[in-house]
């Protein structure tokens, strides 16, 4: 389990999508991320960003996507542990009530193993999924400090 407090932050991308959470190395830098405490071999989370809006591109024009994207970093030790753990399924707490996250291709995980980092993108496309509810809710709340407890299971 990982668990952090996050302010909430936004930054619109264009007119047609907006982002909200946190992000460190990416510019615009969103929202802030304090109090991290791992229990998995993750040291470190750059990035838990939400991105939603209408997706346009030639005949593929979706309305309402949403999408998480995660990077984290581990160490040369644990790289192989993290990848693994990324490939189960993501349970996300937040005000006491728990969003359960899968991944829908395996192609939605990358790693650099020269840098130990990972980045893991949650998507889903149906309004009623679990993503767009945390994350419409989450985008309500900007500016607001939330605690997050992130677990992965294979069930």
């Amino acid at each position: 389990m990982l668990s952090f407090d996050l302010t909430l932050g936004a930054a619109k991308n264009g007119e047609d999508i907006e982002y909200w959470g946190y992000t460190s190395d990416n510019q615009p830098n969103i929202g802030s991320l304090t109090g991290l405490q791992p229990n998995t071999d993750i040291e470190h989370i750059s990035e838990f960003r939400f991105e939603g809006g209408t997706l346009k591109g030639g005949k593929d024009t979706r309305k309402n996507s949403t999408s998480l994207s995660l990077y984290i970093s581990s160490n040369q030790n644990s790289y192989q542990k993290v990848m693994a753990l990324l490939n189960k399924t993501l349970y996300v707490t937040v005000d006491n009530v728990t969003y359960n996250l899968r991944i829908d291709s395996p192609g939605k995980i990358h790693g650099d193993n020269a840098s130990y980092t990972c980045h893991v993108v949650y998507t889903e496309d149906a309004e009623g999924s679990e993503i767009y509810k945390l994350s419409d809710i989450l985008k309500q709340q900007i500016g607001q400090t939330k605690h997050f407890s992130l677990k992965w299971s294979d069930n």
